[in-house]
């Protein structure tokens, strides 16, 4: 299947050096409908998963890589010209912990910032400062 023929909930497989950062899925779906793509394309547990919604565009490379990849996946927040609606789904980490505990240390109530992340992430953002989402709250 080409690149530009994919519908929205179809796995983009990307080429990575070492573990993935992120998996990425084409058009904005729900959140267990993306975990559960790439739980099963990528042998992970659904549960481990979150998801958020965002813009990408693919830029192809001037010289191609021995792996034969020649393009890159750039993804932003925003829409613009040119890019396309992703659902970027990441694994849970301690980094999420770590970012669960700024949380709190900002005045956000333990019990609603663990319900946040296990509910996939809810209204907050991995890419926002900790201290700008409390203050939201």
């Amino acid at each position: 299947m080409g690149k530009g023929r994919r519908k929205d909930g179809d796995y983009i497989p990307l080429c990575w050096e070492g573990t993935p950062e992120a998996y990425y899925i084409k058009g904005h779906i729900p959140f267990p409908e993306a975990c559960g793509i790439v739980a099963r394309e990528e042998a992970l547990d659904p549960a481990t998963l979150h998801s958020t919604h965002k813009h990408a565009r693919f830029v192809f490379r001037q010289e191609g890589t021995p792996d034969g990849c020649d393009h890159t996946l750039k993804v932003n927040s925003m829409p613009a010209p040119g890019r396309f609606k992703v659902t970027e789904v990441k694994s849970v980490t301690a980094w999420h912990e770590g970012y669960k505990a700024r949380l709190m240390e900002r005045g956000l109530d333990a019990e609603f910032a663990q319900a946040t992340l296990e509910a996939g992430m809810g209204e907050f953002d991995y890419d926002e400062d900790p201290s700008d989402a409390a203050a939201k709250n």
